[in-house]
């Protein structure tokens, strides 16, 4: 038995040796199998790369014939225009040339006049006999026959401007890597924007009418020339002409233009010549540069930002309030003059790609100044923000009038959150801005913006337009309303978009239009906004007026300004210290600006210092001035005082009061000490009013507990790198020897 068990046992280990050897065989084969599978997957692969490679070859070597060919149509353009400018400069001197002999060539004086008066009446017969002088002319006139017609001055003034013209455009084609060709290649048009207005003459150049948008009109293809253009058109066919009214009547617009050259006004579909800009160097904001350097640096770093897109300009959440808006213009028209040029010489108007004046609590005052300013100087805008402000009828009607008088069409226009009112149910159906701001879009040739796809065919891009947290009573039933009864056809000329993403054109569309928070209103009943003593009459034409709460708007504003400093930024911080600095406390502002909606009555021009003619308010006594002044000057005070005592919290997010680290003396003894060191460092503002202001501003950081790289960063947005850290320094060395208790808080 025992034998036969061991026996057993034996078969049994034979067995599972022979299938644990028939496993590994298994799994050698099958792992061959896996790898003549990788093998030829790589080699496919492999073939697959290799033929991607030869297509990128392919690719390059196309490319490069393209740049090659790209370089030679260059050179042949350049040598082009290099030829022109040599006919034309030759040309020039000709001109000259021929007037210098035609002076030479100058009439018989009176004396030898009235000699050969004499001779004639002596001797009628004979002939008269030409003098020495004529003769010259007549030989130099057959020596140079081409330039026999002389020149008027005009003339020639007109044909120097457009040989700096031809110059200037040659040095750019010769530096294309400059950083403003970067963000407007060739000072074409705008991203997705059609032809440019001044090359091509495209019908939508055709100048506009000097006042308001007009009504809706049923073929806006067939509209009449500039000179003929009716202000109030007849309405569409099959509509009531006294059922709906005009718009809100906006200022009267004359722009200011130069003399057309060689152009015939008679046809409306030449594109008009550049509007003509007061030169910054003469007119407000020109020397501002030079009279306020530290505010102009702090503009360039804090508001301006350039990228390859374009350029930006934004001073959001509070850094420009309404008594920053004289500064802010005067920046910016000093900035666009230094960046991009004079508009007039190089007849390419100034474009910005972004505007950005958000939740700054703005009147309808300084968005007027702000639309003003932009229309005149004919600044082309791509997007414009101007949420969170106090925008109201005069501000929409700002709005309406800049928007219709831009020959290019805006991608975005944000009006949120603001104050504008709009009922559907009024007595006056259209007479609101909303319906005034959608008439203009309907109107204008430039809409909708088309974009040209290729082979796709041509695709339309909606407008955006955010008008949510207004005061609009059913706003869907006012769309309806719009739609229903201010075009032919209801809504097949007017297209609403669930989306800004570009669609094929189908149709004759004149707008297309995406508002995505449009249905998103503030309640109405009971909370509408209200006027201070002046009253407006209500949109709606109800007939009623309304009073705006001051206490509740200053409430709000203060209370916002006391949350940005809590979460701003010291950047931020910085462009606030120095928008307080530079807002007319270093004396009486240079430029006042005049608000586009006051009569001719309260506005006259004024001459100011270096700055030429510019338009004011009307006087204000000395007395009145000097009371306003300590008024403004006490707020910044308790503004700063307000931001330096604000409560600190603790971990558990209580607030916590915590005692102040300087008495109201130390407080006055140190701003006296600082403002003694700022008269000592040369470089800095002389005037007294400004030394005040930064050492109270340097003292309010010492109470609010900040640190010493944090003073040095507030300081050197407006002093300079080089002064900040010397007076920072001094400063926080000063509080450790004489205010140790300070120190140590």
């Amino acid at each position: 038995c025992k034998e036969h068990e061991k026996e057993r046992c034996q078969e049994l280990e034979k067995e599972r040796v022979l299938q644990r050897i028939s496993e590994l065989i298994e799994s050698r084969l099958k792992l061959e199998a896996d790898l003549a599978d990788e093998r030829k997957s790589a080699k496919e692969r492999n073939d697959h790369h290799m033929e991607e490679t030869a297509g990128l070859l392919e690719q390059i070597e196309d490319m490069a014939t393209t740049n090659r060919t790209m370089e030679a149509t260059h050179g042949i353009r350049l040598e082009g225009l290099q030829e022109r400018c040599e006919e034309l400069e030759s040309k020039l001197q000709q001109a000259k040339e021929a007037k210098v002999l035609a002076l030479e060539a100058a009439p018989t004086p009176e004396p030898q006049q009235q000699e050969a008066k004499e001779a004639k009446a002596l001797a009628p017969e004979a002939a008269p006999t030409p003098e020495p002088q004529q003769q010259e002319a007549k030989e130099a006139k057959a020596l140079a026959p081409e330039a026999a017609p002389t020149p008027e001055p005009q003339q020639q003034e007109v044909q120097l401007r457009e040989l700096q013209v031809r110059q200037q455009a040659l040095h750019e084609l010769q530096a294309p890597s400059s950083p403003l060709a970067m963000a407007y290649p060739n000072w074409g048009p705008p991203p997705h924007a059609g032809p440019h207005l001044y090359v091509h003459g495209h019908p939508a150049a055709a100048p506009y009418p000097p006042s308001r948008p007009p009504l809706y009109h049923p073929q806006r293809a067939h509209l009449p020339p500039a000179g003929q253009y009716l202000p109030s058109p007849q309405p569409p066919p099959g509509y009531p002409f006294h059922s709906y009214p005009a718009p809100p009547a906006l200022p009267h617009y004359v722009p200011e233009v130069l003399p057309v050259r060689h152009q015939d006004q008679t046809h409306h579909h030449q594109a008009p010549p550049p509007q003509a800009v007061s030169a910054p160097s003469a007119g407000p904001g020109g020397s501002y540069a030079e009279d306020k350097p530290a505010a102009y640096k702090a503009f360039t770093e804090k508001a301006v930002r350039i990228s390859s897109r374009g350029a930006e300009v934004g001073l959001p959440g509070g850094m420009c309030e309404d008594r920053h808006v004289s500064d802010f213009l005067q920046c910016l028209q000093c900035w666009l003059w230094r960046s991009y040029g004079d508009s007039r010489v190089t007849g390419r108007p100034w474009r910005l790609r972004r505007l950005d004046l958000a939740q700054n609590s703005l009147s309808d005052e300084s968005i007027c100044a702000v639309l003003g300013t932009m229309k005149r100087l004919d600044v082309r805008v791509e997007r414009v923000c101007l949420s969170g402000n106090c925008m109201r009828a005069a501000g929409m009607a700002a709005v309406t009038e800049y928007v219709w008088n831009c020959q290019e069409a805006l991608m975005e226009l944000d009006i949120s959150d603001n104050e504008v009112a709009a009922n559907a149910s009024s007595s006056t159906p259209g007479g609101d801005g909303v319906s005034a701001l959608i008439r203009c879009l309907y109107n204008h040739p430039s809409y909708p913006m088309m974009l040209d796809s290729g082979h796709e065919g041509r695709k339309v891009i909606p407008f955006l337009l955010r008008f949510g947290g207004n005061f609009i009573d059913q706003p869907e039933h006012l769309l309806e309303v719009v739609l229903s009864r201010a075009f032919k056809g209801g809504k097949t000329l007017i297209r609403i978009c669930d989306s800004q993403e570009s669609y094929l054109q189908g149709g004759d569309e004149f707008l297309s239009i995406y508002m995505p928070d449009f249905q998103s209103q503030r309640a109405v009943a009971g909370s509408m906004p209200t006027i201070e003593a002046t009253a407006v009459e209500d949109p709606s034409g109800s007939g009623r007026t309304l009073e705006r709460s001051r206490s509740r708007r200053v409430h709000s504003s203060k209370a916002r300004r006391r949350r940005h400093r809590r979460t701003a930024t010291p950047a931020a911080a910085a462009s606030e210290a120095l928008l307080l600095v530079s807002s007319g406390h270093e004396g009486k502002p240079e430029t006042e600006v005049a608000l586009p909606a006051a009569g001719p009555a309260q506005t006259r021009l004024v001459q100011g210092e270096g700055s030429g003619v510019k338009e004011a308010a009307e006087d204000v006594p000395a007395g009145t001035e000097r009371r306003r002044r300590k008024r403004k000057e006490a707020h910044v005070k308790a503004e700063l005082t307000d931001a330096a005592s604000l409560p600190q919290r603790n971990a558990n997010g209580q607030k916590e009061t915590s005692p102040p680290l300087l008495t109201e003396e130390e407080q006055h003894k140190l701003q006296g000490e600082v403002e003694k060191k700022l008269a000592k460092i040369e470089g800095l503002p002389s005037e007294q009013s400004t030394r005040k202001m930064l050492s109270e501003f340097t003292v309010c950081m010492l109470v609010a507990r900040k640190g010493p790289q944090e003073v040095e960063a507030e300081l050197a947005s407006f002093l300079g790198q080089e002064h900040a850290v010397p007076v920072a320094a001094w400063f926080m060395k000063h509080v450790r020897s004489r205010y140790k208790k300070a120190a140590r808080g």
